[in-house]
């Protein structure tokens, strides 16, 4: 796994590739994104919050969960050594799959996934020690893919029972959870309204007018709740959203960066090559657009 900086002493960007992990939480408390499509589910006795874009969700152990993780997202309650399951898959090789529109449309374009299937979650136990032990051997080619086989096959059965929790990701409320967890009201209300504005011109000064509270209030809220500044959060939704529009139309680059609200083709290449990996041609190239 390589790892992108953004800010010092922050981890917010992640490069998995076509990977598989079985991991043990909280491993981090940030907001953070990378480029692959995720399914993951958790096994816990209470319910993980799990925050995507501007949305909140509450998943149970039979719930799992399935989007482009492009999108900022965070871990907000766990608890201790709650095991999370987690498959990623590379945009590109996602797209190759062919999967029905409704599906591949609706994940590139932000929707958000939810399935709740006791047998698939049996099979998925017993499939995910094998899946990462192939995970790791990134130089067997047949191995690669045979996982790639295998990960469309359970996206297809996944496609075939869930539907869309919410679409988009963004300008819609915060979805009502259950939980002994309680957000701050007014960090809910920043994070929808950066979620709605950030293509524009977006200053700390006009979020504060919105939600009347003082500007160093509102950077130092953000900040405890997210674990990142704003500025890197709204960085995060302008990549998410070049991103969705290189893969999903033929619009010009230089149209989508400013689409995208960045102010200069400079910013744009600089951020998007630091954190995607390679420049907005390539990545556009990569999956034959």
């Amino acid at each position: 796994m390589e790892k992108i900086k953004i800010e010092k002493l922050r981890i917010e960007e992640f490069i998995f590739g076509l990977n598989c992990n079985i991991v043990v939480h909280p491993p981090w408390d940030c907001l953070h994104r990378h480029d692959e499509i995720e399914m993951s589910f958790f096994y816990t006795k209470k319910p993980v919050l799990f925050r995507i874009g501007s949305q909140t969700f509450s998943l149970d152990h039979n719930t799992t969960i399935l989007f482009w993780a492009a999108i900022p997202h965070q871990i907000i309650a766990i608890e201790p050594w709650v095991k999370q399951f987690y498959i990623t898959i590379p945009p590109h090789i996602f797209i190759s799959w062919d999967l029905p529109d409704s599906l591949t449309n609706s994940i590139l374009s932000g929707s958000i996934f939810i399935e709740n299937d006791k047998y698939l979650r049996h099979i998925d136990v017993a499939s995910f020690p094998i899946w990462k032990r192939e995970s790791a051997d990134t130089k067997n080619f047949q191995r690669q893919i045979t996982l790639s086989r295998s990960f469309e096959a359970r996206i297809r059965r996944f496609g075939g029972a869930a539907k869309p929790a919410i679409a988009p990701f963004a300008g819609r409320s915060i979805l009502p959870v259950r939980s002994s967890h309680s957000t701050n009201k007014t960090f809910l209300r920043i994070i929808n309204n950066i979620a709605q504005n950030y293509k524009n011109n977006i200053r700390v000064d006009d979020i504060a007018k919105e939600v009347d509270k003082h500007p160093n209030y509102v950077t130092t809220l953000f900040r405890k709740e997210s674990g990142i500044n704003i500025s890197t959060y709204t960085l995060m939704l302008r990549i998410y959203e070049a991103q969705r529009l290189l893969l999903t139309t033929d619009m010009k680059i230089i149209d989508i960066a400013m689409e995208a609200g960045f102010e200069s083709m400079s910013n744009f290449y600089k951020y998007f090559k630091k954190i995607c990996g390679k420049n907005p041609k390539d990545y556009r190239k990569n999956v034959g657009i």
